[in-house]
């Protein structure tokens, strides 16, 4: 249930994707050429070179992809107070130090609580996991 952890991941990937998009296309192109040989086009687009048709597929491939993991997991950050309800890390928390901070603001800004129902909520939650250890 470490849905903050899974929110990294997408993020990191998503920036290792644009990394690639931005910088590898010419590396990717030089191995393909020199293992497969110049692709020969069936297809002349309005007469390019292949390397300049395939830079823009590469480019359109890339950006579909991305705009496709945004949408799929744009939600995931939203939801990340459901660790607070994992009792495996309940005695993980000291509440001095280690308060599901993140997670509670995620609670917070999901559900547009105020501050004096945030702060009543974090005091439930905090009597929650005393009770439960």
């Amino acid at each position: 249930m470490d849905i903050l952890f899974c929110v990294k991941e997408i993020e990191t990937t998503m920036k290792k994707l644009e990394e690639i998009k931005t910088n590898k296309f010419k590396g990717i192109w030089k191995n393909v050429t020199e293992r497969c040989g110049m692709p020969t086009c069936r297809k002349v687009r309005f007469s390019l070179q292949p390397e300049v048709q395939y830079r823009g597929l590469f480019f359109e491939i890339m950006d579909t992809i991305l705009v496709q993991l945004k949408h799929m997991f744009k939600s995931v950050k939203d939801i990340g107070f459901v660790e607070l309800l994992d009792c495996k890390q309940f005695h993980f928390y000291n509440f001095a130090n280690n308060f599901p901070e993140i997670s509670f603001q995620c609670l917070q800004e999901m559900y547009k609580l105020e501050l004096s129902s945030f702060i009543s909520n974090a005091f439930s939650f905090v009597l929650f996991y005393v009770s439960w250890q």
